[in-house]
């Protein structure tokens, strides 16, 4: 599994150069390319028998920089990111977040993160890194989300095992 997230990544990282020769490259492209080929329709946390998910009140939402968990990117370049990508961690792991939008308001703060660069390629390579970011977690970043709310949220009192929450992703 390790290494899938880090060749997932490492593909990523290449994204922007050719998003950056595509000019009529839209934000929302890529995150249709990655949702088609992971197969995903609707990301959506739910309790069995239809039971409302209640805040874990033990639970406080964190976040771990930008990437993956155990695989942290370093986007020292592109000021303001690190505080979107802990924004966007936050909203997945808050209980009963609607994904798409989380993902939105990610999009959002990377845009408005790159508007502050300065012009021309720094900006368009702004622009590419933060389309390559938002695609990913728009398009891939379903299973993290589900994981992120079972453990934001209680069903019948209860947080729900990872077997449980698969049974009730794979009725979906």
């Amino acid at each position: 599994m390790v290494f899938h997230k880090v060749s997932l990544v490492i593909s990523l990282l290449y994204l922007p150069l050719v998003i950056l020769d595509n000019s009529d490259f839209k934000l929302g492209d890529l995150a249709q390319i990655f949702a088609a080929l992971s197969g995903q329709s609707t990301c959506e946390f739910k309790c069995p028998g239809g039971v409302v998910p209640n805040v874990n009140l033990s639970h406080v939402a964190s976040s771990n920089g930008c990437g993956v968990p155990g695989l942290n990117l370093d986007v020292s370049k592109y000021p303001g990111f690190t505080s979107c990508c802990n924004e966007h961690d936050k909203c997945y792991d808050t209980c009963n977040k609607n994904k798409d939008k989380c993902d939105k308001v990610f999009k959002e703060c990377l845009s408005t993160s790159c508007k502050a660069q300065t012009k021309g390629e720094k900006f368009k390579e702004c622009n590419g890194v933060a389309d390559m970011f938002y695609g990913g977690t728009a398009g891939l970043g379903c299973a993290f989300f589900i994981e992120a709310q079972r453990n934001a949220c209680l069903c019948n009192g209860k947080t729900l095992s990872k077997s449980e929450v698969k049974l009730l992703q794979d009725e979906l």
